[in-house]
């Protein structure tokens, strides 16, 4: 590609990254102030610190494995919440018949 398409997509990636990283720390970052009153900022500079200590000491092998625990821990809690929700209700049985009854269940 000529220069100036590659430095216009390298600067257009920085920006995306720029915006995205911001994202990825500051959500977390909110969340953990609100649940302990701690200074929102404060929490940014930790989070910041612990993922630059954390992939310097671990390398991208601890990345990944991390990582790959937090998909396990994500589906686990997904299908819980579902299996939960569906107790709660009043059973498996209870959430077919509702859904046939409401036409949202549709054999082809």
């Amino acid at each position: 590609f000529h220069r100036s398409v590659r430095l216009l997509c390298s600067a257009i990636f920085m920006v995306q990254m720029s915006m995205y990283m911001a994202i990825v720390v500051y959500a977390p970052a909110l969340a953990l102030s609100q649940v302990t009153g701690m200074n929102l900022y404060l929490i940014v500079c930790l989070i910041c610190i612990v993922c630059i200590f954390y992939t310097t000491i671990g390398g991208m092998k601890a990345v990944l494995w991390t990582d790959a625990l937090q998909v396990v821990i994500m589906y686990a809690t997904m299908l819980f919440v579902v299996w939960k929700g569906a107790m709660d209700v009043g059973g498996w049985t209870y959430v077919w018949q509702k859904n046939q009854e409401s036409g949202r269940v549709q054999y082809m």
